[in-house]
């Protein structure tokens, strides 16, 4: 009797926390700071702010996010990530510094979302792929996931095409 009651609490929990998760939505935010929602193509990296998959709720959680490319090249800068691991050769999972209501790439003023070659950062690590790779054109598929009730839950997921 015990143990069915304890099942039944465990699988309330785990669909309360699945149903937390509100999904997320990709998007693209110009330089202007314009938000284009379910916008998946970017013409030119280097004219946007970010983009990424963006919660509707506006809710924070620790963020992760895996990324598959088309072509195997991606350069971060270390200090901007919680941890990072190559998951294959075309695969790499990156944890963000802060909760977040967000997960994806934002850029500044000096450099795109993504880093390119002409604009790398101080101590560039090349997570996938070699020194001198090109980051665009490349298509990346972003799965997001949220820890929420102490659990990771995948709360979004879109393939963005980013043309140079």
């Amino acid at each position: 009797m015990i143990s069915k009651i304890l099942k039944g609490a465990v699988i309330a929990s785990v669909f309360a926390a699945g149903s937390c998760a509100s999904d997320m939505f990709p998007a693209v935010v110009g330089k202007d700071g314009v938000m284009k929602k379910n916008f998946t193509i970017i013409e030119e990296a280097k004219k946007i702010k970010e983009f990424g998959l963006y919660r509707a709720d506006k809710k924070t959680y620790p963020t992760k996010m895996r990324i598959r490319e088309q072509h195997p090249c991606f350069i971060i800068d270390p200090s901007e990530w919680a941890g990072y691991k190559k998951i294959d050769a075309f695969t790499v999972e990156v944890m963000q510094l802060d909760k977040d209501f967000a997960a994806g790439f934002a850029g500044d003023k000096d450099h795109a979302p993504i880093y390119y070659n002409d604009d790398l950062p101080k101590n560039p690590l090349y997570i996938l792929g070699k020194k001198g790779c090109s980051e665009a054109p490349n298509t990346i598929t972003m799965t997001a996931y949220q820890k929420i009730g102490g659990n990771w839950v995948e709360t979004g997921r879109a393939t963005f095409i980013l043309k140079k």
